[in-house]
């Protein structure tokens, strides 16, 4: 589970798909992992602005 944290460019802004929403996905969807920073600390503390329902 993880937090969308960019903008996706192939896609229009949307309500499902966005900055800030909680989403699954497996380890080899990650394309790249950045060292943490205070700016990623803050990100992983706060509530996603929506979460991830599973249908």
């Amino acid at each position: 589970m993880g937090m969308l944290d960019n903008e996706p460019g192939a896609i229009a802004e949307n309500d499902e798909f966005w900055l800030g929403k909680e989403l699954p996905f497996p380890a080899r969807r990650v394309i790249d992992i950045e060292g943490k920073d205070e700016k990623a600390v803050a990100l992983a503390r706060q509530e996603p602005l929506r979460r991830w329902s599973p249908q």
